[in-house]
């Protein structure tokens, strides 16, 4: 995640245009050590981008959130350094994806995309607020589990526990829950280093005036938008999602369950505890996500009828593109 005095450098880690904010990569982490049924990754088509496995073609993380519909980062539907858009031919989605150059398991789980619907106030030449995206696959994933999506009101029970905080002894921040993330991104605040097998570390949740101090001056609103930041639970430790993370999912623990609240979005350079990672608020724009989609059409039966199919196509390289165009 990143923008500032490294805002060039991480723009082209993160795949957006010059004038946009950068991309997300998990840094300070360690492997999930098996799949999520709902993380996506994301993968350009071969004559994007040649190669043979998964990982070659990487350039973006995302959740299933019902059986047909994913949910990932705007940005991550354009063609790095431009405000082009994508087409759905040019992208496919592994669904479950765990290992990326396991090309045996990602190929029973690729799906290929119908349509890209992306947030109508998105703006890829500017300030990246309302950075949300619903990928349609075309076709449904067989025994679908999708992931839960927080609502409104619970995320504001955590946003005002965040706000109520107190600075820790040697800490810049009051910081609320633990928050976890995932993806194949970035594991360098420096340098290129991706990893192949699913990785997560958790990060603090930052009260939202502290968010919009230090990185709402990008926005010229002086807020971040419908959207909130994380950082280190502690300062003295790299932590944080980076390039090749954008699009994926950050979650809540609560009941037992894995609760979506985010979306890797991005931030000024990686790992800066000063300013922290910023993520598309799930609830804050839920209303767009609820008027595409069902997010209730959760049935996980095992029918295996013709008409629940897969395939998938995504993109994102780990080398250049998916590194600054998704974060």
């Amino acid at each position: 995640m990143r923008i500032s005095s490294q805002y060039i450098l991480s723009m082209l880690l993160c795949g957006l245009s010059a004038n946009a904010v950068s991309s997300a990569k998990i840094i300070g982490g360690s492997e999930t050590g098996g799949a999520y049924p709902w993380m996506v990754a994301i993968t350009k088509n071969e004559t994007l981008h040649p190669g043979t496995s998964a990982y070659d073609r990487a350039n973006c993380g995302g959740s299933l959130i019902n059986k047909k519909w994913v949910l990932t980062a705007a940005h991550c539907m354009y063609k790095p350094y431009t405000d082009i858009k994508l087409t759905p031919n040019q992208l496919s989605v592994v669904v479950g994806a765990y290992d990326l150059k396991d090309t045996s398991d990602y190929k029973s789980k690729e799906y290929s995309i119908q349509s890209i619907v992306i947030h109508p106030e998105y703006d890829n030449t500017g300030y990246t607020a309302h950075d949300i995206a619903l990928l349609e696959l075309s076709s449904e994933v067989a025994n679908a589990q999708p992931v839960e999506l927080i609502t409104p009101d619970v995320f504001d029970t955590l946003k005002a526990e965040a706000s109520a905080a107190t600075p820790a002894s040697g800490h810049k921040y009051g910081l609320g829950t633990a928050l976890t993330v995932m993806g194949w991104g970035n594991m360098s605040a420096t340098g290129g280093n991706y990893p192949w097998k699913l990785r997560s570390v958790e990060l603090g949740l930052m009260s939202q005036k502290d968010c919009n101090d230090m990185n709402g001056n990008k926005s010229g609103d002086g807020t971040v938008g419908p959207a909130f930041c994380t950082t280190s639970l502690d300062p003295s430790t790299e932590m944080d999602s980076c390039d090749g993370d954008s699009g994926g999912p950050i979650l809540w623990e609560g009941s037992g369950n894995m609760i979506q609240v985010g979306i890797v979005s991005w931030g000024r350079g990686c790992a800066n505890y000063n300013y922290g990672g910023i993520y598309a608020d799930v609830a804050a724009l839920r209303d767009f996500i609820t008027q595409n989609v069902d997010i209730t059409d959760t049935d996980t039966d095992t029918d295996t009828d013709t008409d629940t199919d897969t395939d998938t196509d995504t993109d994102t390289d780990t080398d250049t593109d998916t590194d600054t165009d998704t974060d």
